[in-house]
């Protein structure tokens, strides 16, 4: 009895510490809205038509009334960015992208549509230094660099010596999506992308990897993209806020 007595106690003393509303207050890991949304792996045969070609689908959701601005980041298999674009969604807003017409045609966002009638107006995110993104035009030489990186680790006008990826057969690497307060087009690489990260947690998504192989016959799989939580959350780009906890993410 005793033994059920201290663990009835401890149970409950658990409980009530976790009962908080504080995001900092708490290490779950869980399929919730989050700052940045992580897409663990894409492959892409970028050089087959696209009825033939395997590729990799994302969708993102907005969770929030306001307006945000996602910065997609496509990063090679050793970890070097290699291509970054940026989503302007409305409040409550979804975008699905299909990495094979990104790769081969430079198509990285649908036109900016306007919010819905329980959306807040796409200038009404206090945190926001520009408004709207415009959709971003890729140029060939750009595209042809992308997937040289991506399939051969080289670049043909890439200034960077070394081997940035691996040698693959398709378009292979990993992809970064996190809410920010511009439209510009810094890369995590640099110092001064930490200015313009903002840490509202308001994305979900999944993803999809088809092949359409018309022997073997179709075949896809999906999951959750891996929901990174800012920890505290909200502030200003660039805020440095100690948490409760002794570690973030």
């Amino acid at each position: 009895m005793r033994r059920l007595f201290l663990a009835i106690a401890l149970l409950f003393a658990v409980a009530a510490n976790a009962m908080t509303t504080n995001n900092d207050d708490s290490c779950d890991i869980s399929v919730a809205p989050a700052a940045t949304l992580l897409l663990p792996y894409f492959e892409v045969d970028v050089d087959k038509p696209p009825a033939q070609a395997r590729t990799t689908i994302f969708t993102i959701v907005n969770t929030s009334q306001y307006p945000q601005i996602a910065r997609v980041t496509l990063w090679s298999d050793l970890a070097y960015p290699v291509l970054n674009f940026n989503l302007f969604l409305t409040g409550y807003d979804v975008q699905s992208l299909n990495l094979y017409d990104v790769l081969r045609t430079g198509a990285t966002a649908g036109f900016l549509t306007g919010p819905g009638s329980r959306s807040l107006a796409n200038d009404l995110n206090p945190n926001h230094t520009s408004m709207p993104c415009d959709r971003d035009v890729l140029s060939a030489a750009l595209l042809a660099d992308v997937r040289s990186i991506l399939t051969t680790g080289r670049g043909p006008s890439c200034t960077q010596a070394g081997q940035l990826g691996q040698v693959h057969k398709a378009a292979i690497g990993y992809a970064t999506i996190d809410i920010v307060n511009s439209c510009s087009v810094t890369f995590p690489s640099s110092a001064a992308y930490y200015d313009e990260l903002l840490y509202d947690n308001v994305l979900i998504g999944d993803y999809e990897h088809v092949d359409p192989n018309p022997t073997f016959g179709n075949y896809a799989s999906g999951s959750p993209l891996v929901h990174i939580r800012a920890i505290p959350e909200g502030g200003l780009a660039g805020a440095k806020v100690t948490p409760n906890l002794p570690r973030t993410f």
